[in-house]
Parts: structure tokens; C-alpha cells; sequence
């Protein structure tokens, strides 16, 4: 096999497909994009993205690794990138309005979260504000995040966090809470 050979078999069988799926779509191609494509036309699969986090412990080849790193990074990177572009739309000439923030924050959640949206005029009191406010911080926190939560989802949960804590501070002293 050539290296690019052993870097397709790698990444396949990273991907879920057995052995010898993998070893068939190799005899028909030489290119990543080709082999993927085979294998997915042998039969439905879902295939299972590796986390970020993780490299394969038994690829020994080091060109291996590296790509899957390098894909791994791209990916994160354009991921930031969208994240980062919602995020200036959403908290753009609002970045210190805790009302506004919280009454658009439906509009960068994602649905899992279940967030029922709030009206503006629901958001009159500096106590409702608090309490949305929390309730908010309780679903986007960090650390309170699911287990399977993206990539994107923890990004945006990161941004969302920071920017609702920012306009909290500044909420908390013009109201003297």
C-alpha cells in the first residue's frame, strides 16, 4: 500500500466501516474523496465523527496522525469562525443591554435547550431580568453543558456565557442590585 493508500484505510476505518469495506473501496480508487464515497454507497452508515479531543492510540504512522490533526484543527477553526460570525450578529450594538440580549437569545440557542423565548415587555422588572437572566446562565453554562454537546454548541455556549455575564455586571450596577 502507499502511504496515501494507508492514510484512506486509516481514516475509514477511523470512520466506523470494516475491514474489508475498506479494502474494497481501496481497489477501486486512489483518492480520500473517492474511497469515502464508495464506502458510503456500499451501504447506509452512520459514521461516527471523532471528538476533537480524541487521536486514534493505534495509528503508528506519524503522516496519519498529523492530517487527522490538521483536519481536526481546520474544522474547529471554520466552526469558530461561524460561531464567532452569530455571536456579532446577535450581541452587535446590544453587547451591554441585558434586556435585548435575553429577549433575542432564541435566536443563537440551539433547540435542545428548550428555551422559551421572553418578551421584551416581560422584561420591565430588574427582578425578572434577574431571573431570566439565571435561568439562562443554568442552560449555557460551560460546565453544565451534555456530554455530546458539539463542538459549535460548547463555542456558542462559551460566547453566550461571556456576553450575558458582561451586560449582567453592567445591569447590576445601573440598578443597584
Amino acid at each position: 500500500m502507499t502511504i496515501e493508500q494507508d492514510r484512506i484505510y486509516a481514516v475509514l476505518v477511523n470512520m466506523g466501516f470494516n475491514l474489508n469495506d475498506c479494502r474494497k473501496a481501496l481497489n477501486n480508487c486512489d483518492i480520500l474523496e473517492e474511497a469515502i464515497e464508495i464506502m458510503l454507497s456500499i451501504k447506509s452508515h452512520t459514521v461516527k465523527i471523532l471528538d476533537e479531543q480524541e487521536v486514534p492510540s493505534n495509528f503508528d504512522h506519524p503522516v496519519i496522525e498529523e492530517s487527522i490533526r490538521q483536519g481536526k484543527k481546520m474544522e474547529i477553526s471554520e466552526k469558530e469562525h461561524n460561531v464567532n460570525e452569530r455571536l456579532m450578529t446577535w450581541t452587535s450594538s446590544q453587547e451591554n443591554n441585558l434586556r435585548n440580549l435575553l429577549s433575542s437569545l432564541q435566536h443563537v440557542i440551539w433547540s435542545e435547550l428548550q428555551w422559551e423565548t421572553v418578551s421584551p415587555h416581560n422584561l420591565l422588572e430588574p427582578i425578572e431580568c434577574k431571573r431570566v437572566y439565571k435561568k439562562a446562565i443554568s442552560k449555557i453554562h460551560p460546565d453544565k453543558l451534555h456530554l455530546n454537546a458539539s463542538v459549535e454548541q460548547r463555542l456558542l455556549a462559551n460566547g453566550i456565557f461571556s456576553a450575558l455575564h458582561q451586560a449582567w455586571d453592567n445591569f447590576r450596577k445601573e440598578n443597584s442590585l
